[in-house]
């Protein structure tokens, strides 16, 4: 696979890839989350046993082996909760969001407040704190339906950069 071919090739593979991935999310927004918190703590549980293991094998060439130690064990003990424990992972990743998106209004309202004050533009960035303010409002209102809905809006972007994708890749041609 070379050359456009192999571009032809990714982009029908990947657009259809993407397809797939996003019906199933907007299909799925439920089973979607469920998943995506079980590679999150797979993720933590292999990192976890992996540091336990690293600090083990290093335990003599540096001085940080209960620290790397405890840390290794913590971080695979997450991994275990997020499995086991998926309702509430998806709560905690869904407040994790809404903090984030409460910083993002407050960063946005001190830039939009500075540029005022200095005679620039400001309106769009004032715009876009009031829109993270009203997503974290109802992030922290409802947790799990703005989660769906998240997971559903991920759909759609994946639906549509896969038709776009895939188009791409159809209509790749190579020199006559």
């Amino acid at each position: 696979m070379t050359g456009l071919k192999g571009i032809r090739s990714v982009g029908i593979i990947g657009g259809l890839v993407m397809i797939f991935l996003g019906v199933f999310m907007m299909a799925k927004p439920g089973a979607t989350a469920v998943l995506f918190d079980w590679f999150i703590g797979v993720i933590f549980l292999v990192g976890g046993i992996s540091q336990v293991f690293a600090a083990v094998a290093a335990r003599k060439e540096t001085g940080h082996f209960a620290g790397r130690l405890i840390a290794g064990i913590a971080i695979a003990a997450l991994g275990v909760f997020v499995v086991v424990h998926e309702s509430t992972s998806i709560f905690i990743m869904g407040i994790i969001i809404a903090i984030f998106a409460f910083a993002l209004a407050f960063q946005e309202f001190s830039i939009s407040l500075a540029r005022r004050k200095e005679g620039l533009q400001w309106g769009s960035t004032f715009f876009f704190g009031i829109v993270n303010l009203i997503f974290g409002i109802f992030m922290i209102y409802n947790v799990f339906a703005t989660m769906m809905a998240v997971i559903m809006i991920n759909g759609i972007y994946l639906v549509a950069g896969g038709i776009m994708l895939l188009i791409s890749g159809i209509t790749v041609k190579g020199k006559k």
